[in-house]
């Protein structure tokens, strides 16, 4: 039995179709011109899909590295000016951003950490006093989907002299993108949440901050067949947009109608809901009783299952999910959810069967419950 695939918020399969534009470019030859020709066309097909006139494209290894690399521009450019060393950003951001503003290099830097409600939206821009300093926020959150008001809050940013950057990896496939009117400095996509190939980041940045990547990046060679894998794999997607909407949604609804069903202790964490203006609904966290969401990972993966958790392993010890406690639980309480993610490839035939397996998780634990009373 083939393995059934529910973690696409962390990678998604590459679409055949895009597989194939790759193969044509791996197997031939260009010379440097040539190359250059093909992504200067590249980078305007990307402009093009993503309303981004007013930026730059570049290409990175990853979306992790293309985080790193606007947070050590815009730090760099920070340190330079007079007013305050400041850096911006929410509870529930992705570990290559936390961790790196947490660091020993953001030593020198006033942290702001911004507190979210219980749908992971940031709840009060008070803390935006005085002038200068970087902002990054996430645009949608991968471990429950919520949609952050990313531009309501770059205008604020950008009034109190910030220089900004977005993450909006898991936006990308999911949210048409307008980055002209989102404005932010710096934005980062990753190519392997729309069954684009692993291995290929995308940093947008404004014109006047181009040079400053440059001298960052120094010499590198672009992956050009992951290029074309990419605005292939852009291409479909923003063609199908609605359709693959509409096919998250009506998953969504589906496992959470069935879940309510299952037993009362189930909850959805963040945004119950299909909406798809504030959450993206191929990503549900679901929190369940008696198992952590480590042993429901474990369960899953012995019935040929693929889910995840939001804990992290540190010093041999499984934390619970920085990003679940943010939103006001209890670290016991964020150690009981796991997070499963759909695709275009999903059928309801493949999450009835991981229902199955989490109720049959839950049985025993129900029925010596039963017997106590």
């Amino acid at each position: 039995m083939d393995k059934i695939y529910l973690d696409n918020a962390g990678t998604t399969r590459v679409h055949h179709h895009v597989l194939e534009t790759m193969s044509s470019f791996f197997s031939a030859n260009f010379d440097d011109k040539t190359v250059e020709k093909m992504l200067s066309k590249a980078r305007k097909r990307i402009v093009g899909l993503l309303d981004a006139s007013e930026y730059d494209v570049f290409f990175t290894s990853c979306g992790s590295e293309a985080n790193n690399i606007a947070l050590s521009v815009m730090a760099g450019l920070a340190r330079k000016a007079p007013a305050h060393k400041r850096v911006f950003y929410t509870a529930i951001e992705h570990a290559s951003i936390y961790r790196t503003v947490e660091s020993a290099a953001f030593n020198d830097f006033n942290r702001c950490k911004l507190s979210v409600d219980c749908y992971g939206i940031p709840v009060s821009d008070d803390a935006i006093i005085g002038r200068g300093g970087i902002a990054t926020m996430m645009y949608v959150n991968n471990e429950i989907g919520s949609i952050l008001p990313v531009q309501k809050w770059m205008k604020s940013f950008k009034s109190a002299g910030c220089l900004t950057h977005v993450d909006a990896v898991q936006a990308l496939g999911h949210i048409k993108l307008a980055l002209d009117d989102l404005d932010a400095d710096f934005i980062t996509l990753s190519a392997h949440k729309i069954h684009g190939p692993k291995g290929l980041g995308v940093l947008l940045v404004k014109h006047e901050f181009a040079p400053f990547i440059e001298a960052e990046r120094h010499c590198y060679t672009t992956n050009l067949p992951y290029v074309m894998g990419f605005v292939t794999a852009l291409e479909m997607r923003y063609e199908m947009m609605r359709e693959h909407l509409d096919h998250a949604s009506m998953l969504k609804a589906h496992i959470v109608d069935r879940l309510k069903q299952m037993h009362p202790a189930i909850k959805v964490v963040g945004c119950e809901t299909t909406d798809s203006q504030k959450s993206v609904p191929s990503i549900i966290n679901i929190q369940v009783p008696y198992i952590d969401g480590d042993s429901a990972v474990i369960g899953f993966d012995m019935h040929g299952i693929a889910v995840s958790s939001g804990s992290a392993c540190s010093s041999g010890a499984m934390q619970a999910s920085h990003v679940i406690m943010a939103l006001g639980y209890s670290e016991a309480e964020a150690k009981h959810s796991f997070r499963i993610s759909t695709s275009d490839f999903t059928t309801v035939e493949e999450v009835d069967r991981m229902l199955e397996v989490l109720d049959t998780m839950l049985k025993p634990f129900e029925e010596r419950e039963d017997n106590d009373q």
